[in-house]
């Protein structure tokens, strides 16, 4: 059923698989669309998934910083205090993938997600108090951007960890060897692989091999998922793709956090190739000025094209 209406199905299979292991939750959701309905929607913000915790469990812990997976001081996310009805929830980037809500004695769950770093999170009501049915709650939600066609085949996993908080972390850095590749290779079999697109559309559902994009003005940007790498790690980033367009050239842009703030965002303009077959752009991040510190975040930026240009990416590879 569709969550904000009354007894309105969804054109839909839906599937949640779980799998108790120790003091894990392993689970996945899986989305099956058969809409009628064949409009070609934006990307909008998807809850992957949302978590909510009894009164009692109301400090909300994550890791935010430029060292990942070090055992560096964890952060505590404050509560927002707001009007009623107004928005509660803090946005961060959690640089390890999860965030924990704990007891006073330090005692909770976490969520991790292998999916994304972008989180909401907090409590709302009064902290210390209350059971299932009160209101008073926490809140813990890794966040993607999705396009969900008309006939996509979408799934998601996520990991629910119990226990001491300082136990918690350690399963999480565990956790991450299993879930997350040391480098991300994105090749597009099968999927977007958590890249979604502004003022731009891609052909639909399935994506086969790589991400056929369509500009809707002048401007369009890609976007891929907020994962975060050491750059130290990263000498060079390969992009494959044809495009056909008499823009010129591409932006290729990276946030960065670098001590205890996100800095402000980088870029590189690359000389579009000529011809209208595959071409490797190939980035020596050595050389780059600014690929210091953790990046957080990629994406591509295209100006002065046309609707009728095309875009095609077929890979985009750290190496």
């Amino acid at each position: 059923m569709h969550w904000p209406l009354e007894n309105v199905p969804g054109q839909c299979v839906y599937e949640s698989r779980i799998k108790l292991e120790g003091n894990k939750v392993l689970a996945s959701a899986r989305i099956l669309n058969q809409r009628e309905d064949k409009t070609k929607y934006p990307v909008r913000n998807s809850e992957l998934p949302a978590v909510y915790s009894n009164g009692t469990y109301y400090r909300l812990f994550t890791y935010t910083g430029d060292e990942p997976f070090t055992n560096d001081s964890l952060t505590l996310v404050p509560k927002r205090h707001v009007k009623p009805g107004k928005f509660p929830w803090s946005r961060f980037q959690a640089t390890e993938g999860w965030a924990a809500l704990v007891n006073e004695d330090g005692i909770g769950m976490a969520v991790y997600s292998p999916h994304t770093e972008r989180f909401l999170g907090g409590f709302t009501g009064e902290e210390g108090t209350g059971s299932t049915f009160d209101i008073p709650c926490g809140y813990i939600c890794p966040v993607g951007d999705i396009v969900l066609d008309h006939n996509i085949d979408f799934s998601y996993e996520y990991v629910i960890v119990t226990g001491m908080l300082e136990d918690i972390r350690k399963d999480v850095y565990d956790l991450k060897g299993k879930y997350r590749k040391h480098l991300p290779v994105f090749d597009f079999d099968g999927g977007r692989q958590g890249w979604y697109y502004k003022n731009a559309k891609d052909g639909g559902w399935p994506i086969e091999g790589m991400l056929n994009i369509h500009p809707l003005g002048d401007e369009c940007t890609l976007w891929g998922p907020e994962h975060s790498y050491q750059s130290g790690e990263i000498k060079e980033i390969e992009i494959v793709a044809a495009i056909e367009s008499d823009a010129g050239y591409f932006q290729f842009l990276w946030n960065r956090i670098e001590g205890p703030e996100k800095t402000e965002q980088n870029s590189l303009d690359i000389d579009i190739l000529p011809g209208t077959g595959f071409n490797t752009y190939r980035i020596d991040t050595g050389e780059l000025p600014g690929f210091t510190g953790l990046i957080t975040g990629i994406r591509l930026d295209f100006s002065d094209v046309k609707p009728t240009d095309r875009i095609k990416i077929a890979s985009i590879e750290f190496r």
